[in-house]
């Protein structure tokens, strides 16, 4: 008996070897190549994570530069104010704290120091809403006793325009200057000077007020924001001990 084999099937058994050492060309090829992209997917996104903590830590930077600013002009203005208010004055003054409180050179707003949506939106992102609320309240309240502060400095200009008119000045001590109580702009000269007086009265309770929340949001700065960069150092603030001991004191007036 004679054994035969279909043409067509041994052509077919010649190809195995074709078909497997394609396979195995192709995995060989393949699997490098499967691993070489899943490492660039994962570079591309370490890239992005990175870049994306750098734009976000420039925000971070950019309101810390903004909240100290803030915080310096306020505490500096509350110490001078300070210094100021130990000059003497005659208790019979009607209006004592305008002549104690010189016009403060220099201190008026800054807009440019006001937080944008760009330096509030990281504690969006960091899920500290409440942060974000006090440090917004807390740049609205110095921008007014800034605007407050330079008006000051005008109607202060005023009343040393109408003193000069006066026929008669004294200098007293730590230049505390009289005129006559009498004469056709002594009127004025009260008017003016009860003026400054309501100003200043409360613009001085007010920075107390803002100085010492400022410092409050100044030391927490860095740490409510720490969650957010765990592998990132955070800028914060530090205080000099005889700031801080300044302002664990009570507030003017008290």
């Amino acid at each position: 008996m004679e054994i035969t084999f279909d043409q067509s099937a041994y052509d077919w058994w010649e190809l195995i070897p074709a078909i497997v050492g394609g396979i195995i060309g192709a995995f060989a090829g393949g699997i490098p190549a499967w691993l070489l992209a899943r490492r660039a997917s994962k570079e591309t996104l370490l890239r992005d994570r990175l870049s994306r903590e750098e734009a976000e830590l420039a925000k971070v930077y950019s309101a810390h530069t903004k909240l100290g600013v803030m915080v310096n002009d306020l505490v500096t203005t509350v110490l001078l104010v300070r210094d100021m208010m130990t000059r003497p004055v005659d208790p019979r003054d009607e209006s004592p704290t305008q002549r104690r409180v010189s016009a403060v050179a220099g201190k008026q707003l800054r807009p440019e120091l006001l937080f944008s949506p760009d330096d509030l939106a990281i504690f969006i992102a960091a899920n500290q809403p409440d942060y974000l609320s006090e440090l917004d309240l807390f740049s609205r309240r110095y921008a007014a006793d800034m605007n407050v502060l330079e008006t000051y400095g005008v109607l202060k200009a005023e009343l040393h325009n109408l003193i000069s008119d006066c026929p008669e000045i004294r200098f007293g001590r730590g230049d505390a200057v009289s005129t006559p109580s009498t004469g056709p702009t002594a009127n004025k000269l009260r008017m003016k000077a009860r003026t400054l007086e309501s100003v200043i009265v409360p613009l001085i309770e007010m920075m107390e007020r803002d100085a010492r929340h400022g410092m409050e949001l100044a030391k927490r700065f860095d740490t409510v924001l720490k969650g957010h960069f765990p592998n990132r150092k955070v800028p914060g603030f530090q205080f000099e001990r005889d700031i801080e001991a300044a302002f664990s004191a009570p507030p003017i007036g008290n």
